[in-house]
């Protein structure tokens, strides 16, 4: 049976009407009419009950989905209980939502995590610093009874009077922690990123505070499962290095803008002798390209490695900033293929080959 879209259901159900006999033993016009409206009205309360299921079954997967950057925060989420140790006011639980008008900065941690606990000196004092207007809040999945004894333990904790929410596991089902510590920034109702403890400085919170500017770099969460250009697609600069032909893909080379603030540059079956004299020339203005000569002292010109550098095919892409300027995208592009340049000099481009 083939799927009907709903106005080639209601010209079947017409034609059906028209057919039955119902139609035909209702000789007054008038009635024929009515009785058409009300079997139509019946048949569409029948589709529109189908309505709510599909409806919730979009918001189900809204809900089993993990939080982004830029997601809002559900009302359960803020209103989650959560369990505590080492609380200042000796509360035993919290809610989210009791800093809801604060920036809020979640520390995922853990007992085993070295790197965690040496941040919390630096976590206190940033949010001493900004009091009123941010909370950080150390949270882990870890059980209580673990928890309250490793503190009772260490001298650091101690001394810098932390505390934690502690059995966390709901949080898992909002959040992707593929690595410890784990900084989940949430403000105005919204995750507005997930960074590591380099983004926890005076500046940067400052910046934010005041003028909603997110300076850091975002964390990549990376999952070792899966290939790598997979978690980075989001990440602020990425880049793709192929050696041999991309079958198919063609010859060719271009700048495009990409999303909001980035620039994709890239090659497709072009040779790194071909690659490092588009950016000469495009660098010096002065050198047409195919004037370009590029030599390489450290290798032979009659041997298998200068003819596979300037006869192999590579394909790149460099996805930057589009603040990133083009000798920085050429730097880039020269570390991922392994050269150097020494010199260039009118148009003589002299460089060498990492081996």
């Amino acid at each position: 049976m083939r799927n009907l879209s709903k106005w080639d259901f209601f010209a079947l159900l017409k034609a059906e009407f028209i057919r039955s006999p119902l139609h035909h033993n209702l000789e007054n016009k008038r009635f024929k009419v009515l009785a058409l409206i009300v079997y139509f009205v019946s048949m569409f309360s029948l589709l529109s009950q189908a309505q709510p299921a599909k409806a919730q079954a979009v918001a189900r997967n809204i809900k089993e989905r993990k939080l982004e950057v830029g997601d809002t925060i559900p009302k359960e989420l803020w209103e989650l209980s959560l369990q505590t140790v080492n609380h200042p006011s000796g509360k035993k639980n919290i809610l989210l939502q009791d800093f809801q008008k604060k920036l809020i900065i979640l520390d995922f941690w853990a007992t085993w995590c070295g790197s965690c606990i040496s941040a919390f000196p630096k976590t206190k004092m940033i949010e001493k610093q900004f009091s009123e207007n941010l909370r950080i809040i150390p949270i882990t999945t870890q059980d209580q009874k673990l928890v309250s004894k490793f503190m009772a333990n260490n001298d650091l904790i101690k001394d810098n009077k932390i505390w934690s929410i502690v059995n966390a596991k709901e949080m898992e089902k909002y959040f992707t922690i593929h690595t410890l510590p784990h900084y989940v920034w949430i403000f105005d109702n919204k995750v507005v990123s997930f960074s590591t403890s380099n983004a926890l400085t005076i500046p940067f919170i400052e910046k934010f505070l005041s003028r909603s500017e997110k300076a850091w770099v975002e964390k990549v969460a990376l999952d070792k499962r899966l290939p790598f250009i997979e978690s980075i697609k989001n990440f602020g600069k990425t880049s793709f290095y192929y050696e041999g032909k991309v079958e198919g893909a063609g010859k060719s080379f271009g700048i495009y803008p990409y999303q909001k603030d980035l620039t994709n540059y890239y090659f497709t079956n072009q040779t790194k002798h071909e690659i490092i004299s588009w950016f000469i020339a495009k660098l010096r203005k002065d050198i047409p390209i195919d004037k370009i000569h590029i030599t390489a002292p450290n290798i032979a010109i009659d041997t298998e490695e200068w003819q596979k550098f300037i006869k192999e095919p590579t394909t790149t892409q460099l996805i930057v900033p589009k603040t990133e300027d083009l000798q920085s995208v050429f730097d880039d592009w020269l570390k991922l293929a392994r050269i150097n340049v020494l010199s260039v000099e009118e148009r003589n481009v002299t460089i060498s080959i990492i081996k």
